[in-house]
């Protein structure tokens, strides 16, 4: 699959007549965004050896990571400042939108605020466990004699921590 990619972006570096060139990327800096690559040679374009390329970033769209020693595609502009336009591989993705993200439609809602849902579970956790506190230490006295039965139930919840419920994969800003 890797190879059939490789291939596919070769082609496009060769078939495209804007100015672009094919590399490999050293280094990713999250800093600056931007990768230190090497140049790979192709028909349409001599190495230029190591140099690095711009991770473009706007106030609001996406910006794009390439995993190091994957194949990216840099075009330049007008003013031959390089920046990546295609990747092989990716590392991380991280975007801002000013409004709404929909990732696979909307059927399913917005996400979760995952402290304010740990707040609210346990407070429901600690007033059943109070309340079983509270059955455990009732007694009654049974039909028939003056004996005081106790009955007990041991259970007790543990509260929720957010880590329990918390994909640190996808993260969400303040409404």
């Amino acid at each position: 699959m890797k190879e059939k990619l490789r291939q596919s972006l070769i082609y496009l570096t060769k078939e495209n007549n804007s100015k672009s060139s094919m590399a490999v990327v050293n280094e990713v800096d999250r800093t600056l965004n931007v990768c230190y690559i090497d140049t790979i040679e192709t028909n349409n374009s001599s190495p230029i050896g190591p140099g690095s390329a711009r991770l473009i970033v706007s106030s609001n769209g996406f910006l794009i990571y390439p995993k190091v020693d994957s194949i990216v595609i840099i075009s330049y502009t007008d003013d031959d400042e390089a920046f990546v336009s295609m990747f092989s591989d990716i590392d991380d993705i991280k975007m801002k939108v000013g409004n709404e993200i929909w990732l696979n439609g909307d059927e399913l809602d917005g996400l979760v605020i995952v402290g304010e849902l740990v707040k609210k579970l346990n407070n429901i956790e600690k007033l059943i466990n109070q309340h079983l506190l509270n059955y455990n230490a009732h007694t009654h006295p049974v039909s028939g004699g003056s004996t005081l039965v106790t009955t007990a139930d041991g259970q007790t919840l543990i509260e929720t921590q957010q880590v329990d419920i918390e994909n640190m994969k996808v993260k969400q800003g303040k409404q």
